[in-house]
């Protein structure tokens, strides 16, 4: 669901960013409350799921939707009177959708304009939702907090309980929400124990998990794809360890060398010191360069870096190279490294951005391996199989069509690639230069789940593939600064036999930064709100 490439990632989660004039993340407990027009369509959508539910014949069954916007009850309780008016507003309308012109009515216009743009694929038809509206708006919002509000839905078990749960953090740890089907979340904690204990309300949701909806801000969406890709690695460790004979012992020092273990290490140091001890794995990651400085200087600098080592490649391999790829087999690793210490990532970036000088996190990783894993390297240049040619982009004699990245954003660290997402490459990027036997063995594993996405193609390599991205992007953006072409790297890592350094780094203030920032700074005010009972 919050994987890049989730199924359920587009129809599920609809990303919010209204919310910064009506209450944004960090408040205090007197901050005036309106609510953002997102919020206003996730009750119109609540609405929206109970009528269909009640038209598939669940309409006895419990049905909730969860609103937590604040840490501080006296912000729930004015979100809580904000939302029973709205529902009035709604409740009025509903009650005349079986009039002879209901469209005329603004708020019955905006429940069909919902319905269609959510549920229109559906077997259900607005005509029929019109029908059961009146029923279906009549949900009661409920204050769930310290003080009080209880959520009875043992009480409700004949006729359904169906509720606005409005709260924080009662919602947020060991509250089970049944019929759970809409959720509006505006919080910016990124303590993974908060996290795993809030992703309890995307569960599975029998019968009606297509009309599930979770809407929340950009910042949120990162952290919990962070922690999901996290849950997804310490998987494939434990199925690659099990392959390997391995020991729990040895899983245990894996275990604290994923990122996540990386940042609960580093954060109960950070108030005082400035050095921290990291040891991270790439084993059969596709490590892609997603940030770059938003600097014309600099995406010149790496252009002509990658000419520099481009120019050394002699002919791409007759064998490996298609339609969207030039493809060098068997490349000097020292050259690749070459390569990586004079590009320049994002310092936002945490694996390939600077963390101690010039020295990133992976160029060590990469360092152990040089003399053995990594001494030699594939090198691919991707592109569109079709379009106009573009010469001397990276050497005259390489000519191809250059892909288009127009969905990217200009962010605090720079320039993303790709709005919301850690991604550069293609999904079959991750493919290129395998033999078939490794493309065939890499589709299985995706398919039966024992790896998921690229590294299932990963883990087939013998070498390293190094991934030259060029491309053009959208030169009107807001604050865009850069023009022309521009490059990026990404790094298609094979299964490792090497255990993973433990390294000190005396981490610049970005870094810092970053682990500071996604720590329990909301968790940790959490304590003294409660003391003061104002949660």
């Amino acid at each position: 669901m919050f994987a890049d490439d989730g199924d359920l990632r587009e129809p599920m989660v609809e990303v919010v960013g209204d919310y910064l004039s009506h209450l944004p993340l960090n408040h205090k407990a007197d901050h005036p409350v309106t609510l953002p027009p997102t919020l206003l369509t996730a009750v119109r959508v609540f609405v929206l799921t109970r009528a269909i539910r009640i038209l598939r014949g669940q309409g006895r069954q419990h049905c909730t939707m969860m609103i937590n916007v604040s840490r501080f009850n006296a912000i729930q309780e004015k979100v809580h009177g904000e939302v029973y008016i709205y529902l009035q507003t709604l409740q009025n309308a509903a009650a005349m959708a079986l009039g002879p012109d209901p469209l005329s009515d603004p708020v019955i216009a905006e429940f069909k304009e919902d319905f269609e743009r959510e549920f229109g694929d559906g077997e259900e038809t607005f005509d029929a939702v019109r029908t059961v509206l009146a029923e279906a708006a009549r949900a009661q919002p409920l204050t769930v907090n310290m003080k009080g509000g209880v959520l009875d839905y043992r009480a409700h078990r004949e006729n359904g309980l169906h509720v606005i749960a409005i709260g924080g953090l009662a919602l947020s740890r060991g509250l089970t929400l049944e019929g759970l089907t809409v959720s509006y979340i505006l919080r910016n904690t990124a303590a993974s124990d908060t996290l795993m204990q809030m992703a309890r309300w995307f569960g599975y949701r029998p019968g009606y998990e297509d009309m599930c909806r979770v809407y929340l801000p950009q910042l949120a969406l990162n952290h919990y794809r962070e922690i999901n890709g996290a849950i997804e690695e310490l998987r494939d460790e434990v199925r690659r360890m099990h392959d390997l004979g391995m020991t729990p012992e040895y899983f245990g020092l894996k275990v604290r060398e994923s990122p996540t273990a990386i940042r609960i290490t580093a954060a109960n140091k950070m108030r005082t010191a400035t050095q921290m001890t990291i040891a991270q794995d790439y084993s059969e990651r596709h490590l892609e360069g997603y940030i770059l400085p938003n600097n014309p200087d600099v995406n010149q600098a790496n252009l002509d870096a990658a000419r520099a080592f481009v120019a050394t490649l002699g002919e791409p391999s007759s064998a490996k190279s298609t339609k969207q790829a030039d493809v060098w087999e068997c490349q000097s690793g020292h050259s690749v490294m070459s390569l990586l210490k004079a590009f320049r990532f994002s310092p936002a970036h945490g694996d390939l951005g600077p963390i101690s000088g010039d020295v990133s996190l992976f160029m060590d990783y990469f360092s152990d391996r040089l003399r053995d894993e990594m001494e030699e390297w594939d090198v691919a240049i991707p592109h569109p199989a079709s379009g106009e040619p573009r010469p001397d982009v990276l050497r005259p004699d390489l000519s191809f069509p250059l892909r288009a990245r127009e969905s990217g954003d200009v962010v605090e660290g720079g320039f993303r690639v790709t709005k919301g997402r850690n991604r550069v490459a293609v999904p079959n990027d991750a493919q290129i230069g395998l033999d078939p036997d490794q493309l065939s063995a890499g589709q299985k594993e995706r398919k039966d789940g024992v790896r998921r996405g690229d590294k299932a193609f990963c883990a087939q390599r013998t070498r390293p593939l190094l991934l030259v991205h060029v491309f053009t992007t959208d030169e009107t953006m807001k604050d865009m600064k850069l023009k022309g072409p521009v490059v990026t790297l990404s790094f298609c890592l094979p299964t490792t036999a090497k255990p993973t350094s433990e390294r000190s780094y005396q981490v610049n203030a970005v870094y810092r930064k970053q682990v500071e920032e996604a720590f329990a700074r909301e968790d940790e005010d959490d304590d003294d709100a409660v003391q003061a009972g104002e949660i």
